[in-house]
């Protein structure tokens, strides 16, 4: 059989690759941790995820809005017969 070996120590913890052997935590879950609006990495994880997935929805709602033209409002925009500026009432 072969000896292989798994490390399970602080397995929740986000590190990223490992460089000149020293693990490394990334720099955004460090600066949330450092400014006091997370307390540990766990968290920091699941908020970025949350931010993500806010800016995800705000760009399909603008794509919506201005690439596909979809009307969001319940008001009908069409200009039927004597309706609108330009037309004359009939």
């Amino acid at each position: 059989m072969s000896d292989l070996q798994f490390e399970e120590n602080n397995v929740s913890a986000f590190q990223s690759r490992i460089i000149l052997g020293k693990a490394v935590t990334p720099k955004m879950i460090t600066f949330l941790i450092n400014r006091g609006i997370v307390k540990d990495q766990k968290t920091a994880g699941k908020f970025l995820l949350g931010i993500c997935i806010i800016f995800i929805l705000a760009s399909i709602l603008i794509l919506a809005v201005f690439v596909f033209d979809v009307n969001l409002t319940k008001k009908d925009t069409r200009n039927g017969p004597g309706i609108g500026p330009l037309k004359e009432r009939i």
